[in-house]
């Protein structure tokens, strides 16, 4: 049996099991798409966020679940299987079966959309905050996150949904979080030095 904290891998895969399998469309909060298990020709699965990690549902099958489950039906393989799989793409090594957390600022400037609800009620637009740099990554143990570049060394994470206290930031440094901003109510509290575009 695999050794994997079932609910640290859930949480971490975010959307990027449904994303290789399923052509997702935003609606809301969540994302839709032709359901594979019935002859669909309007999206009638839902994907959704629920307790800090992505399930979905069919509502015209009624077929529904976790992501590990929508694995295993997917794919037609058993639940370690797909734990494997789930674990793989949420960027879990096979071997050690630790996370391995690799950040791409680009990328999670590409993700800000997925924050769009977030910022808005921070009064923040969208094109601010990826002019200022902020991003979006699934940060393990907390998932969903803002990212903020402090400098080209010191990224912080604000977990969009945090389950509490303790999981609402996480930073990549060694900085003592004294050193570091833990508030992000307005955009001004922030001081940017790093613009990842200018690359």
């Amino acid at each position: 049996m695999s050794k994997y904290d079932i609910d640290e891998v859930k949480g971490v895969a975010g959307l990027r099991p449904y994303e290789k399998r399923l052509e997702l469309k935003r609606n809301g909060k969540g994302r839709l798409a032709i359901c594979p298990w019935h002859e669909d020709h309007h999206p009638s699965l839902a994907v959704y966020e629920r307790n800090d990690e992505f399930c979905f549902k069919c509502f015209s099958c009624d077929a529904s679940g976790d992501v590990i489950a929508f694995v295993q039906r997917m794919d037609g393989i058993q639940f370690k299987q797909a734990l494997d799989e789930v674990a793989v793409d949420a960027g879990f090594d096979l071997q050690t079966q630790n996370h391995v957390f690799e950040f791409d600022l680009l990328k999670a400037v590409d993700r800000l959309p997925e924050a769009e609800d977030f910022l808005k009620a921070r009064g923040i637009p969208l094109e601010i905050a990826r002019e200022r740099g902020l991003g979006v990554a699934d940060y393990p143990g907390i998932g969903l996150s803002i990212a903020i570049p402090y400098n080209e060394k010191v990224v912080k994470f604000r977990a969009l949904h945090p389950s509490k206290k303790g999981d609402k930031f996480r930073h990549l440094t060694g900085h003592p979080s004294s050193d570091l901003i833990y508030r992000m109510e307005r955009l001004d509290d922030i001081d940017f030095v790093f613009d990842p575009l200018a690359r």
